[in-house]
């Protein structure tokens, strides 16, 4: 499919959406721990190295549309060989360290949201990779999670 529509553009929107409202609510200070927000900061940066890598190791492969794209290859090396999907690890790391250094449990929440849009998105994006890659099933053999190691 092309266009926007057709490659999953409203994925692409509705999560866009998602990270505006954690990043919009991240500042309630909630939390009444002392030491959270340096934990947030540390968890927050592991998520940023989780994406960076992820982004490497998919190099020209990259789309944030659920649809691979035409030229691309089946990337099963680095952060793809922990979990299938390791941007939405790192996405989800990424806000969850937010949250915590901000103190608000309302982006902490949403955050969860986010992990559960995940999941629905990288159901159709698996369905999209079955299609265009023949290797994937055995992938999702050798890889057993989606998104959360020994979770998701």
């Amino acid at each position: 499919m092309s266009g926007f529509i057709g490659r999953g553009g409203l994925w692409v929107l509705v999560q866009l959406g998602l990270f505006a409202a954690i990043l919009a609510t991240g500042w309630s200070g909630m939390l009444p721990f002392d030491r959270v927000p340096i934990l947030g900061s540390v968890v927050f940066a592991a998520g940023i190295a989780i994406i960076g890598l992820s982004f490497v190791a998919l190099g020209r492969s990259l789309s944030p549309f659920p649809e691979p794209l035409e030229h691309g290859r089946l990337v099963d090396r680095g952060p793809y060989g922990v979990v299938r999907h390791p941007i939405y690890t790192g996405v989800i790391v990424s806000f969850t360290g937010f949250s915590l250094r901000a103190g608000s449990w309302l982006a902490l929440g949403l955050t969860l949201v986010l992990v559960a849009f995940f999941w629905l998105k990288t159901g159709r994006e698996e369905r999209a990779l079955q299609a265009a890659y023949p290797d994937y099933v055995g992938y999702t053999q050798r890889v057993r999670w989606r998104i959360i190691p020994f979770l998701l």
